[in-house]
């Protein structure tokens, strides 16, 4: 199966598709519901936030951790603060609670107030579009919490979580 037609299949996701949830692999589960709730953006992204703020918690507290992890394996929390993801990290810190894993919600909550202490200089960089992230990551403000959030990542079980909160995932 391709990944358009995967990503086709699960953007129409039924709450009578939630009986197959037991039985999709954990990768696939996690994936399924990921792009059932990006089908619902607009075409830009740009209503992201007014979208999973909509949907169930469980919905919201997937979906914002997810996100972050996406940016920060990638690119650390440097990338995470540039980019408009930011704007689910607040969602994130109670999203890691509920779960599982405080440790990371604390990791998240000590990386706003690295944020909020450096707040005017890392806003400069993420002003500055063309060479912002770059030089933002040169400031290296974030390292020691990065391998903090790194050695956490294998608490987070997304598919268990997602299993036991399946009727808030699907149309």
């Amino acid at each position: 199966m391709s990944n358009n037609s995967f990503h086709d299949q699960y953007k129409n996701l039924e709450k009578t598709d939630i009986e197959t949830i037991p039985d999709t692999p954990s990768n696939l589960l996690e994936e399924a519901v990921f792009f059932w709730m990006c089908s619902k953006f607009d075409s830009t992204f740009s209503n992201q936030l007014e979208v999973i703020s909509s949907l169930p918690k469980p919905c919201q507290n997937v979906y914002s951790c997810q996100i972050v992890f996406h940016e920060v394996l990638n690119g650390g929390f440097d990338q995470l603060f540039f980019n408009s993801s930011r704007q689910f990290i607040e969602m994130s810190i109670g999203g890691f609670a509920a779960l599982g894993s405080q440790k990371l919600s604390d990791v998240m909550t000590k990386a706003v107030e690295v944020y909020l202490a450096n707040k005017q200089e890392i806003d400069t960089y993420i002003d500055d579009w063309q060479d912002g992230c770059s030089k933002l990551y040169e400031k290296r403000f974030f390292d020691a919490l990065e391998e903090l959030f790194v050695e956490e990542y294998d608490s987070v079980n997304f598919s268990q979580y997602i299993r036991l909160h399946a009727a808030d995932f699907g149309d």
